[in-house]
């Protein structure tokens, strides 16, 4: 429907028209004008890319809330006061339903004949005399247990070696000249009532694949100032044997001009086969120090000591080898015993001098 600008009247709250329809009066940059009901017209309110809602029977528009179509950016909230909030609506009152989600998704990378990349989600404070947290919370439980934080990095689905992606969690640093300390990440797990237990602290590794790759890793690195890094890894793993064949339970990757303090903490578990007893086993500790002094050369500094053994068969051992630039912890069963050999191993590792 359209109507000739002449009929409209320039003084609030009055507006005239031909016809013979509501017309409601609004103000757009100072100046009054008429939105027709039922007609698709009428001037917008508010400023360029000001998202359009009905303001109380009148066509608004807040700078707050933008649609930018050529950088496809919503934006919600004032940048230096305001605060945007998305909510899902609440389930009604004893209706025992779920509340609504909320679901934040980047878009999707193009899948033509070059694949591109995925869109990113940013969750980040503001910045100010102290900077915005970044929060995280889990709903509470009424009548049962609360809600999980879950962070996931992606999985891939590509034949060509892709990596899973990783999850990062890091502190702040200080402010240049501010002699204050680096932000302290805490890790907490929460109390326990009555007579239930606290909660537990899991960290779970990732298994190798199936050609024998090892599994994850945990590592500590710290750089101390002026110094070389100072770096602490811990490695599990465990294998089966059948026979008294030296078998390697883990390995060690070595680098140039390096020495490694490494210890091995290993169990044999006999689960079958025709000679032996019904769950024999034994456990091991050693300890033994390294050298690498070039990028394949590796050597042991004095000899493996043997700090703790106990077993039930004499013919178990575990040794420390090396082989090329990697140090290899080896264990050797019994034959026609199925062994299940489980290890930790911890080394630390320091830089040395050319």
């Amino acid at each position: 429907m359209e109507f000739d600008p002449q009929y409209i009247s320039t003084r609030k709250g009055q507006a005239t028209s031909p016809l013979d329809e509501p017309v409601i009066p609004h103000t757009h940059n100072g100046i009054d004008s008429p939105l027709l009901s039922g007609s698709g017209g009428g001037i917008p309110a508010g400023s360029d890319k000001d998202i359009q809602f009905n303001d109380q029977g009148y066509l608004g528009g807040d700078d707050n809330f933008q649609w930018d179509k050529t950088t496809r950016t919503l934006s919600i909230g004032d940048a230096n006061y305001g605060i945007g909030i998305i909510q899902g609506p609440n389930a009604s009152v004893n209706s025992g339903d779920n509340g609504t989600d909320v679901d934040i998704i980047a878009g999707n990378g193009s899948t033509g004949t070059s694949t591109g990349d995925g869109g990113v989600v940013l969750l980040q404070g503001g910045q100010g005399d102290a900077g915005g947290d970044v929060e995280l919370d889990a709903g509470v439980g009424l009548t049962d247990d609360g809600g999980e934080v879950k962070i996931f990095g992606g999985s891939t689905s590509a034949t060509n070696g892709g990596r899973g992606g990783g999850v990062t969690i890091y502190a702040g640093n200080s402010g240049p000249g501010t002699d204050a300390e680096g932000g302290r990440l805490d890790i907490g797990t929460g109390n326990g009532d009555g007579s239930a237990n606290g909660g537990d602290l899991r960290i779970v590794l990732g298994s190798g694949g199936s050609t024998a790759q090892r599994p994850g890793f945990i590592q500590i690195l710290c750089q101390p100032y002026g110094q070389q890094p100072v770096e602490r890894i811990q490695q599990v793993n465990a294998i089966n044997t059948t026979d008294a064949t030296p078998t390697t339970l883990l390995s060690i990757d070595t680098n140039n001009f390096r020495a490694y303090h490494v210890e091995a903490r290993v169990i044999g578990h006999r689960t079958g086969g025709s000679a032996g007893t019904n769950h024999d086993s034994a456990s091991y500790l050693i300890i033994g120090t390294f050298k690498a002094t070039s990028l394949t050369t590796v050597s042991q500094v004095g000899s493996t000591m043997n700090l703790y053994s106990n077993e039930d068969q004499v013919g178990w051992d575990v040794n420390f080898v090396i082989s090329a630039d990697k140090i290899l912890v080896q264990v050797t069963g019994a034959v026609n015993n199925d062994i299940t050999w489980t290890g930790w191993v911890e080394h630390q590792l320091s830089y040395l001098t050319n």
